[in-house]
């Protein structure tokens, strides 16, 4: 960590990890040194940071009633730092830098679901994943973990809340969980090795169903086995497609343009703007990849759906390659980067560098994706309080939200929205109790049946170059 210190940290850690200290006041208190307490933070020179960093260390190993290890105090710097920054950006120590390596190659130990925190500081889930021991518990999107085997989880770093969850297979953790509409209540969790199957595909009739659950480094291959799987079975039966991105979280940016890619052919997928130019990107289709052929498609989303499922949705949307059902996304438009320290072995950072766009400039930060369709995940029974929501713009230290264009309203279907136990009683497989996918089914069929079926025998949304928005004008909607 000396090296560390000495080699990689810049003058503004020592800036920003020591805002509000300036000395120790009360019965016996110690002075910082008049030269400093004369000034703002602000108008410190670099040399003046530094020492007063050192400083404060001093201070605190020589004068706290228990011994605390420079070690200890150094890496709560960085993370203090990196966590001013914003909601997604943290320090890795070496052992969670590994972890962190190991979920992005789609298999790691834990509970299973993508977390960020609250603007109170407080863990929230942003999406359980499929299959996990978290799915399976009945976890939902936007619950709020108030305590981790009664450990209190608020002035939790994210990555320290993290660590908590994560052990040995087979053993148990204890959550409390907060929900809205409800009182705290306890959750036990077994954990699990979390061996990631991010794409799962069937057949439901004429149509093909796309489940992608993350985007990790197996997504594109997984996927355009599956379509091709789906092609085959089907072969001239076959009316269109339905992708389900809802409470997916996101993952790696490569896959998530690799993605979009088997459904568009040329174009913009989505470009990154930051301070920097080396930050500044746009990623084009790469023609020649799309495989789904020129049937319909209609795309699955909610408040679960983040980051990467954003940049998808953006983009098949912008388009004209699909019609988007369900619910406003979570609206995380930022870019991170995974740095290494020294190869790795002193850790490393992830670091938001740049925001993105929709094809057509839309920002997706704070603002999200909303869809053509608006239908609410429903049950055909009496009305029930609505689930808890939060999104990107509710986290503590979440990049502001840039101004955007005014939007027409999406369409929304109202009725009585399922309460958490209601969903949590669907299956894989049981799709008359999802309403959502139930809605899409239909959707897609009724696009086949428009554009195929009618005198003048127009082009499938596949092909045509009209916005998702004028081909449901076209439509009635």
């Amino acid at each position: 960590m000396e090296r560390l210190l000495r080699k990689k940290i810049s003058w503004k850690i020592f800036l920003l990890g020591l805002i509000g200290v300036s000395g120790v006041h009360g019965s016996g208190s110690i002075s910082a040194r008049p030269a400093l307490q004369e000034k703002r933070l602000h108008q410190f020179s670099r040399e003046e940071q530094s020492a007063l960093f050192i400083e404060t260390m001093k201070l605190i190993s020589e004068h706290h009633p228990e011994e605390i290890k420079p070690e200890i105090l150094f890496k709560g710097a960085l993370k203090g730092l990196l966590n001013m920054a914003d909601a997604h950006s943290d320090f890795y120590d070496p052992d969670e830098y590994r972890d962190l390596c190991e979920h992005t190659k789609g298999e790691f130990g834990g509970l299973g679901m993508e977390v960020s925190k609250d603007k109170d500081g407080i863990p929230l889930i942003i999406a359980p994943i499929d299959d996990t021991p978290a799915a399976l518990s009945g976890i939902k999107a936007g619950d709020l973990i108030l305590a981790i085997n009664g450990t209190p989880t608020q002035g939790m770093s994210l990555s320290e809340s993290v660590k908590k969850m994560r052990g040995a297979p087979g053993t148990k953790v204890v959550l409390l969980i907060k929900r809205e509409n409800s009182k705290p209540f306890s959750l036990t969790v077994r954990r699990a090795i979390i061996s990631i199957k991010s794409v799962k595909w069937r057949i439901d009739g004429d149509v093909g169903y796309l489940r992608i659950s993350t985007f990790d480094e197996k997504t594109t291959e997984l996927l355009i086995h599956a379509i091709k799987e789906i092609q085959k079975t089907l072969g001239n039966r076959q009316k269109g497609w339905v992708v389900d991105v809802r409470n997916n979280p996101g993952g790696l940016l490569d896959q998530a343009i690799s993605v979009v890619n088997c459904f568009v052919g040329e174009g913009i997928i989505v470009s990154t703007k930051g301070r920097r130019p080396e930050s500044n990107s746009v990623s084009m289709a790469i023609p020649g990849k799309v495989i789904v052929g020129s049937l319909p498609v209609v795309l699955l989303i909610n408040e679960g759906s983040a980051s990467a499922s954003e940049i998808m949705a953006g983009a098949l949307q912008d388009h004209g390659k699909a019609l988007l059902l369900g619910k406003p996304t979570f609206g995380k438009g930022s870019v991170q980067r995974v740095i290494p320290l020294s190869d790795g072995k002193d850790g490393g950072i992830k670091l938001t560098i740049a925001r993105f766009y929709t094809p057509l400039g839309h920002p997706i930060q704070g603002h999200g994706i909303k869809p053509d369709v608006w239908i609410e995940p429903r049950v055909l029974a009496e009305a029930q309080a609505p689930i808890f929501e939060l999104r990107e713009k509710d986290l503590a230290g979440s990049l502001a939200a840039e101004k955007q264009a005014p939007e027409l309203d999406a369409k929304s279907t109202k009725g009585a929205i399922a309460t958490p136990s209601q969903l949590a009683k669907k299956t894989e497989d049981n799709t008359e109790a999802d309403f959502q996918l139930q809605r899409a089914l239909d959707t897609v069929r009724a696009l086949y049946v428009f554009f195929y079926k009618s005198k003048h025998k127009p082009t499938v949304p596949g092909n045509v170059e009209l916005p998702t928005k004028q081909l449901l004008f076209r439509m009635g909607k």
